[in-house]
């Protein structure tokens, strides 16, 4: 592809020694966004939910589109990945929804929400996971959901 058609450049982490970099033109850009607008209707994101993207930028090329993606669902939020802590009294006053992240960082906001003496099912609207940027077993699904009542749903974008 011609380099003056590219719009975004997005780099992987490099944690097996070299970045892999991608080019995206506007038309990808477009379509990465309908892809994830869709993805995110059918985990149940509303116009009412509240979003928070816990996945790294350079985690999931779907967080590029995102950026750019027209907001017809929900805020969205970009917070530290070491705030799992200092998140929760924001998490509990705007009331989040769904969060993308990984199924192990999924399961550690349950923990430390344990922890911490929070009940998800009864102190927070947090009810989804969009899950992606690793494996994860039909086991740990089982216990996100039996435990902390959280339905956790394959992220492949």
């Amino acid at each position: 592809m011609p380099k003056r058609e590219v719009v975004r450049l997005h780099a992987s982490s490099g944690t097996t020694g070299k970045s892999t970099v991608v080019g995206y033109t506007r038309k990808d850009l477009e379509l990465w966004s309908d892809m994830v607008a869709r993805f995110l209707l059918m985990a149940g994101v509303t116009q009412d939910s509240v979003l928070k993207w816990r996945s790294g930028m350079a985690c999931l090329p779907a967080a590029s589109a995102c950026i750019t993606a027209p907001s017809a669902w929900a805020p969205w939020s970009f917070p530290p990945p070491a705030a799992t802590h200092a998140a929760r009294p924001v998490d509990q006053r705007f009331r989040t929804t769904h969060i993308v992240c990984t199924p192990s960082y999924a399961m550690h906001i349950c923990e430390v929400a344990a922890e911490m003496g929070v009940d998800l099912m009864k102190q927070t609207a947090f009810r989804t996971a969009c899950l992606g940027g690793e494996p994860w077993s039909e086991q740990m699904r089982q216990r996100m959901f039996n435990l902390y009542g959280i339905s956790g749903y394959d992220n492949y974008a």
